[in-house]
């Protein structure tokens, strides 16, 4: 195993090594590579951020979007090289004008804060839909979320087009997609009301790493339909310390009555008093 893992060691280097020398002979491609490989500190190569960003500009000076879009954000979070909002929002655009999705998404960003510039809520849309257009899934997952709740005077709240969004950017694996259409299919936002589907929707985005009180919650019904006591205990006392009132309130009867945890008044107390604060 040892003389597997230094082999595989070796060649990495290698390959590193040739691509260094075809970024120094000028090709943008392999420049952009090598700005990504000292940026993350990634394969064995030092993680410099102004090294990177040199790579970056060269790469940059010739054309290549994916430099343009990383310098772009180097200037605008002020790593790797000094803050500059304005020059970041002009390699973003550079980038943006060659179709590159991750620049509008950025520059939607720039807009909806108003970094550097006033900001304009309308602005930061029309370059969500755009990059989301160009297959952004970031931004698909992002105006499903804006559609689901409106924003005045830009946004009218639909909850129909939020599902369509929140159902392809889930289908593209956003966790975050996976676990708000788990919500519309528990409510019936946009679809029609279907625990199953939230379950399998909650459970995927539980699968994929993202923890959510409602995930939680809706598996503690599941658990206890199943009189599986102790596993629904378990996700309502989850759900609960994340704040979800209506967990806090269950944890509590789960407590006072002795189902799947022991019998505790102290803290049957206790969780009936924080699902009130809550407003359970």
């Amino acid at each position: 195993m040892a003389g597997q893992a230094a082999k595989k060691q070796s060649s990495e280097k290698q390959e590193i090594e040739k691509l260094r020398k075809k970024a120094e002979a000028g090709d943008a491609v392999a420049q952009n590579q090598m700005g990504d490989l000292h940026w993350d500190g990634l394969q064995g190569v030092e993680k410099n951020q102004e090294t990177a960003f040199e790579w970056f500009s060269k790469a940059a000076e010739q054309g290549n979007a994916d430099a343009e879009y990383s310098m772009g954000f180097a200037l605008l979070s002020g790593q790797g090289a000094g803050r500059d909002l304005e020059q970041g929002r002009t390699m973003l655009h550079r980038a943006a004008e060659k179709g590159h999705a991750k620049s509008m998404r950025q520059l939607a960003q720039v807009h909806f804060s108003g970094m550097g510039v006033p900001q304009s809520t309308a602005k930061a849309v029309e370059l969500w839909s755009q990059a989301a257009s160009a297959g952004d899934v970031d931004s698909i997952a992002i105006l499903g979320k804006l559609y689901s709740v409106g924003i005045p005077g830009t946004i009218e709240q639909d909850h129909a087009k939020a599902f369509e969004l929140l159902k392809k950017a889930a289908a593209s694996g956003d966790s975050n997609s996976m676990h708000l259409l788990g919500q519309a299919y528990e409510h019936g936002k946009g679809c029609s009301a279907n625990e199953k589907e939230a379950m399998q929707w909650y459970a995927r985005a539980d699968a994929k790493g993202y923890v959510s009180a409602d995930s939680h919650h809706m598996l503690g019904i599941n658990f206890y339909k199943q009189k599986k006591m102790g596993e629904a205990a378990k996700c309502f006392m989850a759900a609960a310390r994340a704040r979800h009132p209506v967990a806090a309130g269950n944890i509590a009867r789960f407590f006072y009555w002795g189902r799947g945890v022991e019998q505790d008044y102290n803290m049957a107390f206790h969780w009936a008093n924080e699902a009130v604060k809550l407003g359970e």
